[in-house]
């Protein structure tokens, strides 16, 4: 009999993991009186938050929860109402973590919003009290020069005293050096509270400079927000020192191959559009000019990607001659990385004066200076010989394969079945009754 009590009983718990009725009733009456006081008043820990929930009634409901333990609102929560909850999670000191999680859980491409949030609400820089030694003058203390005439070069001076003048010496002696060692100033140890300002967000902003340096790299599709995102994180500290990297890269590049490839001098040039002057002042000779290459990468300088532009490849003309030619292709209306198995038109960028663009039908295959990656294609050429005794043994084998499945699969049902027997009759035995299948 207990074993079918406690049969029931899991039946029983199942309905109930759904939540808690009246809780869910309230809310999608939008009664948050009642659904505040099941919470508050009666101590119901279920979270219910349809999409139909507004994120500032669920702050009322679930906020200090949310706050504490992120993943209880990604656990339970619908995806409408989540977006709509996390819109401003990181406005608030108190929601620190939740904003960590919300930026976990979303793109680095979207983080711009977010990171605006954290830095002008100042979430990047929260005070913390720690402790510190330093070292303080104090007055000392009768106790501590006794003892230091007993040790040292005192101690020398009073034995001398008093072997050669007696006692009467001694003691004008010692009432002399006790006088000068009150009179001095002694160092002593003091532990004094300090503050300092720490930013919780440290590995996120260095994703998103990551981020925004390696779309800084584009040859084709840079975006005014991308360039919004590089106008914000050089705001951050995190970016004082970056055209010092940008210097030491373009440098090392330069004395080891004796050009800058377009992608690094893209990058620096969009950052700082005076890199040109900075990294001709650190070398002693102009190595590039910043604007001839963003003007030979602009999009008025690019060939059209449309909808029905496809197969269309393009090779770069490098900005300093002996860097790396890139080939991108036309797909869906976007420029992308060159494969070899995408042939077509191909529009070849020269390096004349102007920078002008020609066309012509090819078969489009990059030249060994290309950085991409090449496609192997199998060889049309190649002929495939098979007959009628192959297909048959494969029809066999087939067969066989299939018969063994199936026994496969009554071998585990048996075994699962037997299992099972197995565990009711020892949860019988358990709870005190003889239990027979």
């Amino acid at each position: 009999m207990k074993f079918f009590l406690f049969v029931l009983l899991i039946f029983i718990a199942e309905p109930m993991a759904a939540g808690h009725a009246g809780l869910q009733d309230a809310i999608d009456k939008n009664d948050m009186v009642k659904a505040s006081a099941i919470i508050n008043n009666l101590g119901v820990k279920d979270i219910y938050c349809p999409s139909t929930l507004s994120a500032a009634n669920g702050k009322k409901l679930y906020g200090k929860r949310f706050s504490d333990n992120p993943d209880l609102l990604y656990s339970n929560c619908d995806d409408v109402f989540i977006l709509a909850y996390t819109k401003d999670a990181c406005n608030d000191k108190e929601n620190i973590e939740l904003c960590k999680k919300v930026l976990v859980n979303t793109p680095v491409d979207t983080w711009l919003p977010y990171i605006k949030q954290i830095h002008k609400n100042k979430l990047d820089k929260i005070p913390e009290q720690y402790e510190d030694q330093v070292e303080v003058k104090v007055k000392r203390s009768k106790e501590e020069c006794a003892l230091e005439m007993e040790t040292g070069d005192n101690y020398i001076t009073l034995s001398d005293a008093l072997e050669f003048e007696g006692e009467k010496g001694y003691n004008r002696i010692y009432k002399k050096l006790m006088k000068d060692c009150m009179g001095g100033l002694g160092v002593s140890h003091k532990t004094i509270k300090k503050v300092r300002f720490v930013n919780p967000f440290e590995d996120i902003y260095v994703r998103f400079l990551e981020s925004v340096t390696e779309n800084s790299k584009k040859l084709v599709g840079f975006s005014k927000d991308d360039s919004e995102k590089i106008a914000f994180v050089k705001t951050l500290e995190i970016s004082k020192d970056l055209d010092d990297h940008f210097v030491d890269d373009c440098t090392i590049s330069y004395r080891d191959s004796s050009y800058v490839n377009d992608k690094m001098i893209l990058s620096a040039c969009r950052f700082f559009p005076n890199f040109d002057k900075i990294l001709e002042k650190k070398m002693g000779f102009p190595v590039f000019s910043c604007k001839d290459a963003l003007d030979a990468y602009s999009e008025k300088n690019m060939p059209i990607c449309g909808l029905s532009s496809e197969d269309v490849s393009f090779s770069t003309s490098p900005v300093m001659e002996g860097a790396p030619v890139f080939a991108l292709s036309c797909n869906k209306g976007v420029w992308g990385p060159f494969t070899q198995s995408q042939k077509g038109k191909e529009i070849k960028k020269t390096a004349s004066a102007e920078q002008t663009a020609t066309a012509f039908v090819a078969s489009a295959e990059p030249s060994a200076d290309f950085e991409t990656e090449k496609d192997e294609e199998p060889d049309d050429s190649e002929e495939i010989e098979t007959d009628e005794d192959d297909s048959e043994d494969a029809v066999a084998q087939k067969d066989e394969v299939n018969e063994a499945e199936d026994d496969n699969r009554k071998m585990v049902t048996g075994a699962v079945f037997g299992g099972v027997s197995l565990l009711v009759i020892i949860i019988a035995l358990f709870f005190g009754k003889e239990y027979r299948l």
